[in-house]
């Protein structure tokens, strides 16, 4: 009768393997060669003795020894897929951080578009200002009084006052010379000057005790100073 081990594989959760004779005798003998003629192995390869054959082995050794290389081979597997395991997640994790340093370099591009934008666009809110100022003024010298009377204004116990305006702005400064001085209590001796340095819409006050700048292109600055200091603090 033939001798036969059934080997059945471990379901999940479970590591021996189950073998299964299908012969009583718990022994497993050595196979029974024919016998050979010497003429039957012309290469001159010897005939295996009897004496050279393995020894019989028990069912339980068999067992065992099939349970052994099957352990073996689930560990070597589990290392083998570990070892894959581990270089994917670090792949995976290499992949991660290039995403990562994109993102963030992506937003600090944003931030740095932002602020330009951000710069951009009050620069073009002053130069819309000044274009329409500078418009008013050319057609309207109110403004230029204004400014000269409002900058008087603040020297009120000056003596002399010289007052520097654009020489386009001379004479309709001029004919309103005394009135530039609100409080008729006061009498202080005004000079009104035409300097190409300064810009149409605004003056210059000089006295005896101070000077201020009165010139619209000198506030449109100070404006814009403000916006770019505001910007930066938020």
């Amino acid at each position: 009768m033939s001798k036969v081990l059934t080997i059945e594989i471990p379901s999940p959760g479970h590591s021996r393997l189950k073998i299964i004779p299908s012969y009583e005798d718990e022994s497993i003998l050595a196979a029974n060669f024919a016998e050979f003629d010497e003429n039957d192995f012309p290469d001159g390869d010897e005939l295996l003795q009897e004496s050279d054959l393995p020894e019989p082995i028990s069912y339980a050794e068999a067992q065992q020894m099939i349970q052994d290389a099957y352990d073996r081979g689930f560990d070597d597997g589990k290392q083998v897929t570990a070892a894959t395991m581990t270089v994917e997640i670090q792949e995976q994790q290499e992949i991660r951080n290039h995403f990562e340093k994109m993102i963030l370099r992506l937003h600090g591009e944003f931030q740095k578009i932002t602020k330009q934008m951000e710069e951009l666009s009050l620069n073009i809110a002053v130069e819309i200002a000044e274009t329409i100022i500078a418009d008013t003024i050319s057609h309207d010298a109110s403004m230029v009084i204004r400014q000269a009377r409002k900058a008087i204004d603040g020297y009120r116990n000056a003596q002399t006052l010289r007052v520097r305006i654009n020489p386009h702005e001379y004479e309709a400064i001029e004919q309103v010379k005394n009135t530039l001085i609100g409080d008729t209590m006061r009498n202080p001796d005004i000079t009104i000057i035409a300097d190409s340095s300064i810009s149409r819409g605004g003056c210059i006050v000089e006295s005896d005790i101070g000077a201020v700048d009165a010139q619209i292109t000198t506030q449109l600055q100070e404006i814009r100073r403000q916006l770019h200091a505001a910007r930066l603090s938020e």
